[in-house]
């Protein structure tokens, strides 16, 4: 304003939206009437963010102050500014005046809006009275206001907790009108499709819903709520509740069933759960997908203890025994995980079985495999597997210096120059090219034993 610029109406959004994110609502409201003396003309936008900014924090005469002046002023209220200020009423227990509210905007010339209807409905629910909501729906119908499935829910709700069967039959022929009947098997479906995105919140309204209308949910439905319990705090003791549910109901789960519980134990790191989902699905002979399969080896592969590792070498002969196509990848991940055990003979027979079934095998698998071993306290083990490799021409790899850094780090470290002349030997005789870390290293280790012939032996190899 001061350059002269005239402000638009983007740049009063942003100061009201300050004011009102910081509680300043008054400032808000001040700034409003600065810029209506300045001839600026107030969309109903900018007056539904103080309104709604008042009523979150309880000031329900000012939201009415704000809407009256609106009004004065020619902005006129739309469904936004009834949602407004009817939620605000309801939620701090204001029922009467909210409908008072509905009622007196309808008579301005409102036609609510379907959410506007539900916050009442679900209120007036929570207090019983029944009569009101059966009005309000009534409303609805005349004012050709389209209900949705959380019209129909909250009613069915209240109907079913107080045994009104005969009312839920009526309603059932309104959601026939309105093509919103639940048909088990599209529903189970679109269940199951909310559930693995995440919106577990309508999958379970429409769980509810089809259970309230005494339609048996199917095994697609009860695999979208088990899903999305990984997103619920509770999530284990939900899921494990609903399949003692599915039990009861004569449904038995399917694999995709059982790959939540997978998804829903090793999030978690409850490997003995993981091990258990898989015992339980050749038990109950469950087909298991190659994907199936290969989720459970990468979960239990992140596991710290052997037998985990068993179960997921177990099942990588098992779908060798289907003669499915297995990526490269589980074989040499599963090599290195035995190794971060410390485990050397468990990674080489894999290793082994790698060459003879013509797998790849990574030049990064021998390289973590001697990373873990050393880090695991067992270097005189990683050196016997570079030198296994080094004799062993069949595994296709070769020696290169990144197999030798950690062994090269722990000796030098450790000042045993027999261990380090092994090193330099079997780097040599493979024509493995040494880089700056492993030459220095070597040097430093070797003056620091008063060897300084040794030392200079490696210099020059290191400038060679």
């Amino acid at each position: 304003s001061t350059l002269g610029m005239t402000p638009n109406l983007l740049n009063h959004h942003c100061v009201v939206r300050s004011h009102c994110e910081a509680n300043r609502q008054n400032k808000a409201e001040e700034y409003l009437a600065k810029i209506e003396e300045e001839g600026v003309t107030i969309p109903v936008d900018l007056y539904d963010r103080v309104m709604r900014s008042y009523g979150s924090v309880g000031h329900l005469d000012k939201c009415l102050r704000i809407y009256e002046k609106m009004k004065a002023k020619g902005a006129s209220p739309d469904q936004n500014s009834m949602l407004i200020l009817v939620t605000a009423f309801c939620k701090f227990g204001k029922m009467n005046e909210a409908i008072q509210i509905f009622e007196k905007m309808k008579q301005d010339g409102l036609v609510p809006s379907v959410k506007v209807c539900n916050v009442l409905l679900s209120h007036l629910s929570s207090q019983d009275r029944i009569q009101q909501m059966e009005f309000l729906f009534s409303t609805m119908v005349e004012k050709n206001v389209k209900r949705n499935l959380e019209t129909y829910t909250i009613l069915i709700d209240k109907y079913t907790a107080q045994g009104e069967t005969d009312k839920i039959e009526l309603l059932k022929e309104h959601m026939k009108g309105d093509d919103l009947l639940p048909d088990v098997s599209e529903y189970g479906k679109k269940i199951e499709v909310l559930g693995q995105i995440g919106e577990i919140s309508k999958a379970e309204l429409k769980m509810k819903l089809m259970k309230n209308l005494g339609l048996k949910p199917d095994v697609f439905a009860y695999n979208g709520i088990i899903h999305g319990s990984k997103w619920k705090n509770d999530g284990i003791s939900e899921g494990e509740r609903l399949l003692v549910e599915m039990e009861e109901n004569g449904i038995s789960p399917n694999g995709d069933t059982c790959l939540s519980f997978i998804e829903l134990y090793g999030s978690s790191q409850k490997w003995d759960q993981v091990r258990r989902i898989y015992d339980y699905m050749k038990a109950q002979q469950i087909d298991i997908s190659l994907p199936i399969y290969g989720r459970l080896m990468e979960l239990l592969m992140q596991s710290s203890d052997t037998a985990d590792l068993e179960v997921a070498a177990t099942i990588l002969s098992a779908v060798e025994n289907q003669g499915s196509q297995i990526d490269a990848n589980i074989y040499n991940k599963l090599a290195s995980s035995f190794a971060l055990q410390g485990d050397s003979d468990r990674p080489l027979v894999m290793i082994n079985h790698m060459a003879d079934k013509g797998v790849t095998i990574h030049q990064n698998t021998f390289v973590q495999l001697v990373d873990n071993l050393v880090n695991a306290g067992h270097p005189a083990k990683a050196l016997h597997v570079l030198k296994n490799l080094s004799d062993t021409r069949s595994y296709k790899v070769k020696l290169d210096s990144q197999m030798f850094v950690s062994l090269v780090r722990y000796y030098s470290g450790a000042d045993q120059p027999q261990e380090t002349d092994s090193i330099i030997h079997l780097m040599q005789s493979e024509n493995v090219k040494p880089t700056s870390f492993i030459i220095s290293s070597l040097v430093f280790s070797f003056l620091r034993a008063n060897m300084a012939a040794q030392a200079q032996r490696i210099a020059i190899w290191g400038k060679s």
